[in-house]
């Protein structure tokens, strides 16, 4: 079954102790996509797919990936 075996799982990746810490005053230009909840011309709201552009720190792409993964 998927998960168990010890070689599954977020805990096995590497990452750099520096990146993951977001410590490095280097900024990492990153894309995803999310859902946002907007306000339509009705006043209705609705929730919908966006794609943002950042950049910040390595920590935050790294945060946001762990659960995805």
């Amino acid at each position: 079954m998927l998960g168990d075996y010890d070689y599954c799982g977020v805990d096995n990746l590497f990452f750099c102790p520096i990146e993951e810490e977001g410590s490095s005053f280097a900024l990492v230009s990153w894309k995803h996509f999310n859902m946002e909840e907007i306000v339509t011309r009705n006043g209705e709201e609705k929730e919908k797919l966006k794609f943002f552009y950042k950049s910040t720190s390595s920590r935050e792409p790294i945060e946001y990936l762990k659960p995805k993964l």
